[in-house]
């Protein structure tokens, strides 16, 4: 095969591989942003299951100096 081929199909491959890991993260599929687990709590923008849930809120309170 002609080299430039090749050089074309590898570009090919980093910029698809790269656009499959750039793809935004999906905070409204009812799992846990942190560890995958069912999530019990979602607003839109980001989801906890019932372990990570506790942290977000005590983090949220802290940010906010309750």
């Amino acid at each position: 095969m002609n080299k430039w081929v090749i050089i074309a199909i590898i570009c090919v491959v980093a910029l698809v591989l790269y656009l499959i890991g750039s793809a935004p993260a999906n905070h409204n599929d009812g799992k846990c942003d942190i560890c995958g687990k069912k999530a019990v709590y979602s607003d839109g923008r980001e989801e906890y299951c019932s372990k990570h849930l506790e942290s977000a809120v005590q983090y949220y309170l802290d940010k906010n100096g309750y």
